[in-house]
């Protein structure tokens, strides 16, 4: 009873701080919202700002890719929320960079810079192919999702061939992955088989009977 005292007390402890580390965590996940929304806003007042000279477009620009960065450091926001928070910052950004089109020099010099860091991206991931830790090459591959996601538009004869190379590169490493949890799943199945027989074989001695040690001794093992 006391033993039993004593687990129920540490279980409830551990309850109490599992609910209080979710709460904290609930509580900073909707800081960030709130912080990345302000940030949507003010790259928002830049696509209605009117631009009259070209120091002001690359003010604007300037302050875009700063504002872009701020996005980004800020992480862990309610899941529910992350789908219409891309959605209204691509929103945005192509809003942006729509509004910049009498400015062709400056954009496709910004839009080549963006294709040359996609087209890094997918060197790095194809590099992953040769990571001998299958969750360290997901995490990494995760990661450079994120990264796309953050680096602007590049030209548009070059979108659709970029995207397709980047899919492609991690398509490989994604099928790695689904091929090791394919495997660790079988061997996982025939380790429960194995272990069922194991405790089939156990079971028979639970009507065992003998008043002599030794033979206790010799079952037992």
């Amino acid at each position: 009873d006391t033993l039993r005292k004593q687990f129920y007390e540490s279980y409830r402890a551990i309850q109490h701080k599992r609910a209080e580390m979710k709460a904290q965590q609930d509580a900073e996940k909707h800081r960030n919202l709130e912080e990345k929304k302000k940030v949507l806003e003010l790259i928002h007042q830049l696509t209605e700002q009117e631009l009259s000279d070209v120091e002001m477009v690359r003010k604007s620009l300037e302050q875009l890719k700063d504002l872009q960065k701020k996005f980004k450091e800020i992480r862990n926001t309610p899941i529910e929320s992350r789908e219409e928070l891309w959605s209204t910052y691509h929103v945005y950004l192509n809003r942006f960079y729509d509004k910049l089109d009498i400015y062709n020099e400056l954009i496709t010099l910004d839009r080549e810079k963006n294709l040359d860091q996609k087209i890094e991206l997918i060197k790095k991931v194809m590099e992953l192919e040769q990571e001998p830790s299958l969750n360290k090459a997901q995490t990494t591959l995760n990661k450079y999702h994120e990264d796309w996601k953050n680096i602007g538009p590049v030209p548009k004869e070059s979108n659709e061939d970029i995207w397709q190379r980047f899919k492609n590169a991690s398509d490989v490493i994604y099928e790695k992955i689904n091929a090791y949890r394919a495997n660790m799943d079988k061997q996982r199945e025939e380790n429960l088989t194995a272990k069922t027989a194991l405790c089939e074989k156990a079971e028979a001695f639970t009507s065992y009977n003998s008043d002599k040690a030794k033979e206790w001794i010799a079952k037992t093992k």
